[in-house]
């Protein structure tokens, strides 16, 4: 017999098991680990094994049966981890020992993670030295699939919120705004009185045209984004604020809300908008805004258009009024429950406290 150092290099986990007693005098490094004993305390074959494979009433007889006829064999290790080793046995020293060479198996994976097993625990010719290369392959290719999808999610969703973004404001664009109007009107309820209802408010500056003409166009982008600043700052969570163009700004106001608290919005927003705006070191300008809005609460089934064109309907009788105010579209007579009215009248108009 080779000695233990070379038979732990040749065959790491190997057993050498003294007959007729059954007691393991040898063992392999990495067999050692998975026992968690030192060389000279192994104990018995059979307090450390059962035999799974070829069937046999006591695991000693068993594998020396299949040392005899050349038959592979499944041990299960019997302390924890709990795994199933195959290999061979043969009959060594004129059958006074029995030489037991095993391997993980398809268990290799577990076994690896449950003993922290590297490359040094098996011989260089074992073949679970390319499953170890193919399983880091793997493992690595799995991060690697991982991390490209977390990059295509994260650029999916900077595209998406690109495409419903204004650049220069920040706020929603005009398509953004679409899918928000789209997500209202499908949890609206008509005939019931839920919560789900939305104002929408149409806002345009007063004399906007000046400040580009004045002041140039960049001062403009200056007023533009103290107009967004003013729409965020009043809004509340679950509301939407848009620019679709130009000067042009849409509020999409979740809830049933009253006119006087409607105007009393309206006209916060307008005074902010009328603060004074810095154009560089020692100018700034002033703007105001006229508003026009609609509420679903007036419609027995409302829809984006109608809305729009209501909205939009308000804003200019804001406009022709003396602008800096707010105007809001009525229906009286397409209340709930109430079809006379039907869609393409004209919503009337009235300043909030109007009779």
């Amino acid at each position: 017999m080779l000695d233990d150092k070379v038979m732990g290099r040749l065959l790491p986990m190997y057993l050498l098991v003294d007959l007729p007693s059954g007691r393991i005098i040898g063992a392999g490094p990495t067999m050692l680990r998975l026992l968690a004993c030192e060389a000279g305390d192994v104990g018995r074959l059979s307090d450390r094994f059962m035999l799974e494979r070829p069937r046999a009433a006591e695991t000693l007889a068993g594998v020396i049966a299949s040392a005899r006829t050349g038959h592979r064999i499944c041990l299960r290790h019997l302390g924890g981890p709990n795994l199933v080793l195959h290999g061979l046995a043969v009959l060594v020293q004129d059958g006074a020992r029995l030489l037991i060479n095993l391997g993980f198996g398809s268990g290799l994976a577990e076994a690896v993670q449950a003993l922290s097993l590297t490359g040094t625990d098996f011989a260089p010719t074992e073949i679970s030295m390319e499953f170890l290369f193919l399983q880091e392959v793997n493992r690595g290719i799995i991060q690697e699939l991982k991390r490209s999808q977390a990059y295509l999610e994260r650029a999916h969703a900077t595209a998406e919120t690109q495409a419903t973004t204004d650049p220069l404001t920040g706020l929603c664009n005009r398509r953004g705004l679409a899918e928000a109007l789209e997500r209202a009107l499908k949890h609206l309820h008509p005939g019931e009185r839920r919560g789900d209802e939305f104002t929408i408010a149409q806002i345009d500056l007063d004399h906007f045209k000046q400040v580009n003409d004045t002041y140039g166009h960049a001062a403009g982008d200056i007023v533009l984004r103290h107009v967004a600043s003013v729409l965020r700052h009043e809004i509340r969570i679950g509301d939407t604020a848009a620019r679709i163009g130009g000067d042009e700004f849409v509020l999409l106001l979740a809830g049933d809300a009253t006119d006087a608290a409607l105007a009393g919005l309206g006209n916060r927003i307008i005074r902010r908008i009328e603060e004074p705006v810095a154009i560089g070191a020692e100018c700034e300008c002033r703007v105001s805004a006229s508003i026009g809005m609609a509420s679903s609460v007036n419609y027995v089934a409302p829809d984006m258009d109608w809305l729009m064109s209501d909205s939009d309907s308000a804003l200019y009788a804001a406009k022709r009024a003396g602008r800096g105010r707010v105007v809001i579209a009525n229906r009286p007579g397409a209340m709930r429950g109430d079809r006379r009215h039907m869609r393409g009248e004209p919503a009337p108009l009235r300043h909030p406290g109007s009779a």
